[in-house]
């Protein structure tokens, strides 16, 4: 569920150190899923989208849904040949969910030619949706549920929506159909972007002052709140 910091915890946030660490307590959360993918249940992603410890095979996973949205051909280091919205795929389950997802399936659409092209906007296009996709999927409300060329912020390799607000989620990819690392954030009263993210599967760093990753593209997208789980470790 969708919860926000009152300005107090916002201020206290912000007379952290930097790199401050915070134990997840096991007990508090959710616990570690078994099987062989548990190197991964803590992951950035899972933080990020979840606030817990969660499989990547969770059907949405980061891993999951940006295996699952497209169509792929020999090999995965290639751009993916089509999006998969076929009856009974993840995508139209989703799009069938929630009522914002199937215009942000629109955008992957009719931009997959041209990304695969190497058209920059049609990739940043792309980055957006694929992200506000994985967002609304676990839960989050955005601030913006659209991707329009018109209104993103664009910085070098980075694209983002034009006005994070007070909470953001943030992923860095050298590729516009891929991802490497997960992160959330709050703007802190004093104007500063408080960044959250994992390091392992015991610790998360807040207070850091950017994404970790730094000559890697980064897509940024608003959201109107972070999850109860989020807020419960942030503030314990």
């Amino acid at each position: 569920m969708p919860t926000t910091l009152t300005d107090q915890q916002r201020a206290d946030l912000q007379g952290l150190n930097r790199l401050n660490s915070i134990a997840l307590e096991r007990g508090n959360l959710a616990g570690p899923a078994a099987g062989p993918d548990n190197l991964y249940v803590a992951a950035c992603w899972s933080w990020a989208l979840t606030g817990a410890y969660t499989s990547v095979a969770n059907q949405n996973s980061a891993n999951n849904i940006y295996d699952s949205v497209f169509t792929w051909g020999n090999n995965r280091s290639n751009p993916p040949t089509a999006v998969n919205a076929a009856d009974g795929s993840l995508l139209h389950t989703l799009a069938l969910a929630d009522p914002n997802i199937p215009a942000l399936v629109d955008v992957l659409n009719t931009n997959l030619a041209a990304a695969s092209g190497g058209n920059a906007q049609a990739q940043q296009l792309c980055r957006i949706a694929l992200m506000k996709i994985t967002a609304i999927a676990n839960g989050f409300t955005l601030v913006d549920n659209t991707a329009d060329a018109n209104t993103l912020a664009v910085a070098g390799n980075d694209v983002a929506d034009p006005n994070l607000g007070t909470y953001a989620m943030h992923m860095k990819s050298p590729s516009w159909y891929g991802w490497d690392h997960w992160g959330i954030s709050v703007l802190l009263p004093n104007g500063t972007r408080s960044y959250m993210q994992k390091i392992n599967d015991e610790q998360l760093s807040r207070n850091c002052d950017g994404l970790w990753e730094a000559n890697v593209p980064q897509t940024s997208i608003a959201l109107t709140a972070l999850l109860a789980t989020q807020v419960a470790v942030i503030t314990s």
